[in-house]
């Protein structure tokens, strides 16, 4: 039996958290392998996922991509009801079930180290419930990119059993289509013809 010294928070343990000292992305724990191509020296020893990073250029973080976003501030993509026009005309009925907004942003970048990735956030308004909240909010890497989250969320918004109109209906459909279209070309555009 041969015996390895290991080292805490080192390449070798399973829990290893070290980050890049300029972006903030996990660093990956291959030691050089020359017989099966990995050479050089692991990007863990040296404190930088990337030549960008190492040279100090500037490489977006996950955190100020995610603090970019501003589903709620543009309403680009949104799905949902209300019941404004009875409001406005006075009139109650059994739709008065209150309000539901979803809110969509996405924004797409190419890492030096980790490839193409979506950062993404969900903001839902009820002003009849009196919250505005950010409910999802993620940074994946592009095929894994959400095509469908105003689908999904459209689900949520129906689940309660609250009758959408026709054209809340149209809409929630028009946000979906507008949306993955969307964020397929600034992925395609992100990727540059790889």
């Amino acid at each position: 039996m041969t015996y390895r010294t290991t080292y805490p928070g080192g390449p070798d343990e399973p829990w290893d958290d070290t980050v890049c000292f300029s972006c903030g992305c996990d660093l990956p724990d291959e030691d050089p392998d020359p017989e099966n191509g990995i050479t050089g020296v692991s990007p863990w020893w040296e404190g930088y996922c990337s030549e960008p990073c190492r040279k100090g250029e500037p490489v977006p973080t996950d955190e100020s991509q995610l603090k970019s976003l501003d589903a709620y501030g543009h309403l680009t993509y949104t799905t949902g009801y209300s019941d404004e026009e009875n409001d406005a005309k006075g009139v109650y009925t059994e739709r008065d079930m209150g309000d539901w907004l979803a809110c969509f942003d996405f924004k797409v970048w190419k890492h030096p180290s980790r490839g193409v990735l979506v950062a993404f956030h969900v903001v839902v308004n009820s002003d009849s419930g009196g919250f505005t909240d950010t409910l999802e909010s993620s940074v994946v890497e592009a095929d894994k990119a959400p095509f469908s989250l105003p689908d999904y969320w459209t689900g949520i918004g129906m689940d309660d059993g609250t009758p959408w109109t026709e054209q809340e209906c149209k809409d929630a459909n028009d946000c979906q289509e507008r949306w993955e279209a969307d964020l397929r070309e600034a992925i395609e555009q992100a990727k540059g013809g790889e």
